[in-house]
């Protein structure tokens, strides 16, 4: 018959192992990277007389974007320049914003080509409107970025 010391050495050997196996993985709470701030790939559109490329639905995995259950992707934006009065000749550049899911999607819009963005905060189940600036120019175009 066996004694006790001799049972217990096959369980404390693979516990011990599984341990140094554990520990020798990085953890995801210790590295260094905050994932808060990372952004999409920047999206283009523009209005109807400038190029702009489809922005709905992509199925490039490179672009980064919040999906609802189905995969579609919950922020659909679209832009439109507005008159800023029936006499006016300056427009305002408005951004148009639909989030279709229930989070809080943090996005940012710029100018094609431009640093300067505007931050647009769209809530879950919500359509907003955001100016992106207001000038002379009808036609504009943009690109967005959705923050994680």
């Amino acid at each position: 018959m066996r004694s006790s010391r001799e049972s217990a050495f096959p369980v404390a050997a693979i516990g011990l192992t599984c341990l140094v196996l554990v520990a020798a993985r990085p953890l995801r709470a210790q590295t260094t990277t905050d994932l808060t701030g990372q952004r999409s790939q920047s999206v283009v559109g523009g209005t109807m007389n400038m190029p702009q490329r489809l922005i709905r639905g992509s199925q490039n995995t490179d672009v980064m974007r919040h999906r609802d259950l189905n995969g579609k992707p919950c922020l659909d934006i679209g832009g439109y320049a507005r008159p800023l009065s029936s006499t006016s000749k300056l427009f305002d550049h408005v951004i148009a914003a639909n989030n279709a899911c229930t989070d809080l999607i943090r996005a940012e819009v710029c100018y094609l080509g431009s640093m300067q963005c505007v931050p647009m905060p769209v809530p879950g189940h919500t359509r907003k409107e955001f100016i992106l600036g207001t000038t002379v120019a009808k036609d504009f175009q943009y690109e967005f970025r959705e923050r994680f």
